[in-house]
């Protein structure tokens, strides 16, 4: 099916974000041409511009607002989903997701992107940030065909498939895998970032502090500020490891900001007393994050700005 090349959505509640509030449109219209919006406003100053449009929404009684952003997704493992779900978080991973990917194929990835992506767009979703190992067959096969943004990038780490054979104990790095996955990351850039005009942007994502050496992390960060691209990466995974968390910051395997030239305390860490023994499990103490919300955080209007209401919405 071809792109319309004029589309004219009115009598909706749009939801322009713009101002204060959600910026609210109570009978409003969007027109569209040729994939741009051109017009936004009440429908009887929209319409009359308009009204021969290629396809006509009538959107009474609807909410018409931007697309979604999913800042991180998998949608390559939709595939997977129901085969790797309620177990503990320590061994999610390494013992219920680990062994059926040596079986998943590029194939298998691209139907369960499709199916995610899918997915996602009925929800309203219309902009993913995807990470993971292999992402040039989901950005060829997905992401442009399919006609969303995408922000994507190529794990890097220093992991092999028996890096970590004691999901207590920190992983074991092997610098010929960091090596290929940084050049991976790197092709990856080069090949697709700025794709269809802006609509795919590659960026770089070192997938943990715990799962990759203080020199690698330095290059990655340096590749970064080189390219002026961002840095997507997990600071805080395995918050329920307990004896693995402890582990990580007495033999010193997480690299923090202070030593990769990130000024500010790590947010992400409780450092260990100066009495821990070595080899000693973790106390509840010592497993507790350096900083956790309090539930009146959410209450703070500095953060949380009470919203204006909708024109004609009922308060519950």
């Amino acid at each position: 099916m071809e792109r319309p090349e004029s589309i004219l959505i009115k009598n909706g509640l749009l939801l322009t974000m713009q101002g204060e509030g959600v910026g609210s449109i109570p009978d409003g219209a969007v027109a569209i041409q040729d994939g741009e919006i051109v017009a936004v406003g009440k429908t009887h100053r929209v319409e009359p511009q308009h009204r021969d449009a290629e396809v006509v929404i009538d959107a009474q009684g609807k909410a018409v607002l931007p697309g979604f952003v999913d800042g991180h997704i998998h949608t390559g493992l939709s595939i997977l989903r129901g085969l790797a779900q309620d177990v503990p978080e320590i061994e999610w991973m390494l013992k219920t997701l680990a062994p059926f990917t040596p079986h998943i194929e590029a194939r298998h990835q691209v139907a369960g992107s499709r199916l995610g992506v899918l997915e996602a767009l009925k929800a309203g979703t219309t902009t993913f940030g995807e990470i993971g190992g292999n992402m040039a067959p989901l950005v060829e096969q997905v992401f442009l065909p399919m006609g969303v943004r995408a922000n994507v990038a190529n794990t890097i780490n220093q992991i092999g498939p028996d890096s970590r054979p004691d999901p207590h104990k920190p992983y074991v790095f092997y610098e010929d895998v960091g090596e290929e996955k940084l050049r991976r990351a790197l092709e990856l850039v080069d090949r697709f970032d700025g794709a269809d005009g802006g609509r795919i942007t590659v960026i770089f994502a070192p997938h943990g502090a715990d799962m990759m050496d203080t020199s690698l992390l330095l290059r990655v960060r340096e590749e970064a500020l080189s390219r002026g691209k961002l840095i997507h990466i997990h600071v805080a995974q395995g918050g329920e490891g307990g004896d693995t968390d402890a582990a990580e910051v007495r033999e010193d395997h997480r690299p923090i900001p202070g030593r990769v030239g990130v000024p500010g305390r790590p947010p992400h860490r409780r450092p260990l007393p100066p009495n821990h023994r070595p080899g000693s499990p973790a106390t509840r103490q010592e497993r507790r994050p350096i900083r956790q919300l309090p539930r009146q955080h959410s209450r703070n209007r500095r953060h949380n700005p009470t919203p204006r209401p909708i024109p004609g919405q009922r308060r519950p």
